[in-house]
């Protein structure tokens, strides 16, 4: 959910949301995660924005606080942040949380790093989670299939002409 500004109605009405869920994955929070918390029976880990306000930035993750499982940080880089939910019960393998945001080509947030760096990046971290649990990734990846340009240059399909 992108844009959940700091003294704004989305926030509040996002965090009411989300209350029912035991675990939230968000991206684009643009939070500086100076606000008071949002949902008071998750922990909530975070990768603030620099700024608030400032688009593409800012991660969360929250789980239910509750006897079955803890949660704690695993891992967070530039474009993820990643939770382990460790189950109470020794025989349950963990589930490893990972909310993402990737920003588009051309972005100014690509200036340390190219786009494929960040898409490398989060591969590792996906291949290093499947390796500890079972895995969850949530957020913003800017898929994109080709651009416009390409589709110019494509070639027109073949019809059938003539059929007998």
């Amino acid at each position: 959910m992108a844009g959940l500004r700091e003294g704004t109605g989305q926030l509040h009405d996002t965090a009411w949301y989300s209350q029912r869920f035991d675990v939230v994955a968000l991206s684009e929070i643009w939070s500086t995660g100076t606000q008071r918390r949002p949902l008071p029976e998750h922990d909530v880990f975070t990768s603030p924005a620099r700024r608030a306000g400032l688009r593409g930035e800012g991660l969360l993750v929250a789980v239910r606080r509750q006897a079955a499982c803890t949660a704690q940080l695993w891992a967070m880089d530039a474009s993820t942040l990643w939770v382990r939910v460790t189950p109470a019960a020794a025989a349950d393998q963990p589930l490893l949380v990972g909310a993402c945001y990737i920003p588009l080509a051309g972005s100014r947030q690509l200036e340390r790093c190219t786009l494929e760096e960040r898409y490398a990046s989060l591969a590792e971290r996906v291949a290093a989670a499947e390796a500890e649990g079972a895995v969850t990734l949530a957020g913003n990846c800017n898929a994109r299939m080709g651009d416009s340009s390409a589709a110019r240059r494509a070639p027109a399909a073949p019809t059938r002409t003539g059929a007998t």
